[in-house]
């Protein structure tokens, strides 16, 4: 049996640590996946030489392969390497663009294969990167099996539309609560409900749009808190202004819920169709496709049967199935 070393640090509740960790149960039936001694934090600038120190000590593996974005500076063995997108080098600092042009790149240009997640991503890296194309594959997320539909969601005491993520600024929530507040959502008892714990900006969007008392912060969910918060939302509003996947499309379409996407980077191509889309930028196009997710009774019926169409099209036994089919056609 193949063995396999692999950079498995990213947290569980990270999108990254929840594709690591379908994708590794899966690859563990075909192969030996063995986690690499790292001390160093991901983030940090020398991850990529941890990574040639670590795999340098360890023996016996066949191949390095990374769920996350980091390759290494040098591996004897062929190297696969996960590149979800490129947010770093859009909307972080420019140390963070520069360490992406001047070193990650030809870093990467080493790398045996690169997966990404998404046909944009994957037109993106090429044309960044110089990579050529052939080395790069596009390998779908999946949905966990217990994101699905319950036949009679419980009552709840509110209802809402549901944002589950981070709170960085290209997630754009601050002209998502201008546009709820220009919406007839809150005139109608509807709130807006985030995960996390709220911070300042936010706050003080709500409080200067007069909708401060219509926000809800449900804070860190486990799994089985997320999926019933899914199920019990009036739809999920993802319009961000760039993703490389986005797995909250993919199940609130499989829990059953309409779903609200941006019309920007990846977000059509993963939505297929089922889902309302939005100028981004334009608050006046958000609060009309919110108005139309919650008050639409027909269109809402339509996006839940399209979306349980789409869903199927993700599936992590598939992305397990290509990365394993990456790997043997390396070792």
């Amino acid at each position: 049996m193949y063995k396999i070393a692999a950079d498995l640090r990213w947290p569980a509740a990270s999108g990254i640590g929840v594709v690591a960790q379908e994708l590794v149960s899966r690859l563990r039936r075909n192969f030996i996946v063995d986690g690499l001694d790292l001390s160093t934090r991901i983030g940090s600038p020398l991850s990529p030489c941890s990574l040639s120190y670590a795999l340098l000590k360890t023996g016996g593996h066949d191949i390095f392969w990374n769920p996350g974005f980091v390759p290494p500076v040098y591996s004897k063995r062929a190297t696969v390497v996960t590149v979800h997108d490129l947010t770093h080098r859009h909307f972080y600092t420019k140390a963070h663009r520069l360490y992406y042009d001047i070193f990650l790149k030809g870093l990467y240009r080493r790398a045996d294969r690169i997966v990404c997640v998404s046909e944009y991503s994957r037109q993106e890296f090429c044309e960044w990167s110089g990579v050529p194309e052939d080395r790069v594959h596009v390998v779908y997320n999946g949905v966990s099996s217990v994101f699905v539909p319950e036949p009679m969601s419980a009552q709840v005491s509110e209802p809402y539309v549901f944002y589950p993520g981070n709170y960085r600024s290209y997630k754009n929530l601050e002209r998502l609560i201008r546009a709820f507040a220009l919406s007839d959502l809150p005139r109608a008892g509807v709130a807006l409900a985030f995960t996390g714990h709220g911070n300042e900006s936010l706050l003080a969007c709500a409080k200067t749009c007069g909708v401060e008392h219509h926000l809800r912060f449900l804070g860190v969910l486990e799994q089985s808190e997320l999926v019933a918060t899914y199920r019990k939302s009036l739809g999920v509003a993802f319009v961000s202004l760039y993703e490389g996947f986005g797995l909250p499309i993919v199940e609130g379409m499989a829990v059953g819920v309409p779903v609200l996407i941006g019309r920007s980077s990846c977000l059509p191509e993963i939505a297929g169709g089922a889902a309302i889309m939005v100028d981004p930028r334009e608050e006046d196009s958000i609060a009309d496709g919110l108005n139309k997710m919650i008050f639409d009774e027909q269109l809402r019926r339509d996006l839940v049967v399209r979306g349980s169409e789409r869903v199927k099209y993700f599936s992590w036994d598939k992305s397990a199935e290509a990365v394993k089919n990456i790997i043997l056609s390396l070792v």
